[in-house]
């Protein structure tokens, strides 16, 4: 008898199979909500290389803050503030970031930091100075 009492408890009810195929269905919608935020997060975001930046958005290493200078790729907290030591000792001197391989002399920046960086990098004292013409990075002074 304990058999027969055990199977009947065992058998799900309406109810039971309604709770799961609702909670089916909004594990669902939820993944669908989740995934169509990461879409359009990367849309705006995420996914967007150097050939969609505006100069708006290009950052000046002889101006920026080491909150800017950390928006660049591969940039974080400390080789912000190696950035804006290294603006410091040039501004001191009367000198600047010409070009972004001067950036190369900041410590824990190298070439391939630079290659990176590049794109997003906009040196306006340098093309204010060679209106119209190529600046050292290649792009016009004008983009």
């Amino acid at each position: 008898m304990g058999r027969a009492a055990s199977s009947q408890q065992e058998t799900p009810t309406p109810t039971d199979a309604w709770s799961r195929s609702v909670g089916r269905a909004a594990q669902r919608v939820s993944l669908a909500i989740a995934f169509s935020l990461v879409a359009m997060w990367g849309m705006c975001y995420g996914l967007r290389g150097p050939g969609s930046l505006r100069v708006a958005e290009r950052i000046d290493p002889n101006r920026a803050c080491a909150a800017s200078l950390m928006r660049l790729p591969g940039i974080g907290p400390s080789r912000a503030a190696a950035i804006c030591a290294r603006r410091a000792q040039l501004h001191a001197a009367g000198a600047a970031f010409r070009r972004a391989s001067d950036l190369e002399a900041v410590p824990g920046i190298g070439p391939k930091t630079v290659e990176a960086i590049r794109p997003w990098i906009e040196l306006p004292s340098i093309a204010s100075e060679q209106t119209g013409s190529d600046n050292q990075d290649g792009r016009l002074a004008d983009q």
